[in-house]
């Protein structure tokens, strides 16, 4: 009995996994490039480049963290955070507020 209720819960799990909504790398980078855009109060996406991004293992809630490096056409460099939670049954995935940080200074650059 106890094995027949294990394998209905894990058919359970798989199925509300497979319901949730998830966003392709392409989806992905397009949400992180205009999050980061907003969060340095920039006029478009277009405006930074995203590099050097990895992800950490996805916890039991379907969060992705990303950190990566953002480089503006100014030429300032920010080191990002930012996660991204997939969405439950018919629900679009939750992009949270980046968290950026000043890699170095342009004028410590140029010495």
């Amino acid at each position: 009995m106890k094995k027949q209720t294990l394998f209905g819960a894990m058919v359970f799990g798989a199925t509300l996994l497979a319901g949730c909504a998830t966003l392709t790398p392409i989806q992905t980078s397009q949400a992180i490039r205009s999050q980061t855009a907003k969060v340095l109060k920039l006029a478009s996406p277009q405006e930074v480049t995203i590099s050097r991004r990895t992800s950490k293992q996805v916890d039991a809630f379907g969060s992705h963290d990303y950190t990566y490096t953002a480089t503006t056409k100014s030429g300032d460099v920010y080191h990002c955070t930012i996660e991204i939670i997939v969405g439950l049954v018919e629900e679009a995935p939750n992009v949270k507020t980046p968290v950026c940080t000043p890699a170095a200074s342009k004028s410590a650059n140029a010495q």
